[in-house]
């Protein structure tokens, strides 16, 4: 499993603090948190510079992902492999499969079309920040 999941459970534990840093930025600007920033609630260019801020300080952690895409290509092989070789390996994924279909979304998706998902997530990121960046002010801050 090593193979095929590398550090897997190490990215999903930095996307669950990514994530609840980024529930709270949210509930700040909802207005969902008691918390308040200058007496009112978050701006836009506050929240922006929150969120970085939150990026900032999980940076280090993504390093993590350098790991994970390096045994990609590798992870996939590997289930080719046995699902061709280990006795009873394809059975057993075809059997996972009716269990993680509906939380997925989809029938048509296998093993190793959810090995590529953090690879995506992760190139999506230039895209979120160039969309974050055009919410905040020119002169703000976090443009510098």
């Amino acid at each position: 499993t090593r193979v095929i999941f590398a550090n897997l459970e190490s990215i999903i534990g930095l996307n669950e603090q990514l994530l609840e840093k980024i529930d709270k930025v949210e509930g700040l600007i909802t207005g969902t948190d008691q918390c308040r920033t200058n007496g009112s609630y978050t701006s836009e260019d506050e929240a922006v510079h929150l969120v970085a801020s939150t990026f900032v300080a999980l940076a280090p952690f993504f390093k993590l992902y350098k790991q994970y895409c390096s045994n990609y290509y590798g992870a996939v092989s590997a289930v080719q492999r046995s699902r061709e070789t280990v006795d009873g390996f394809s059975e057993f994924l075809r059997s996972q499969h009716k269990s993680w279909v509906p939380r997925a979304g989809s029938r048509h998706l296998q093993l190793e079309d959810f090995l590529i998902k953090p690879v995506q997530r992760l190139t999506k990121y230039p895209m979120f920040f160039t969309d974050m960046l055009k919410l905040s002010a020119t002169d703000h801050p976090c443009r510098l």
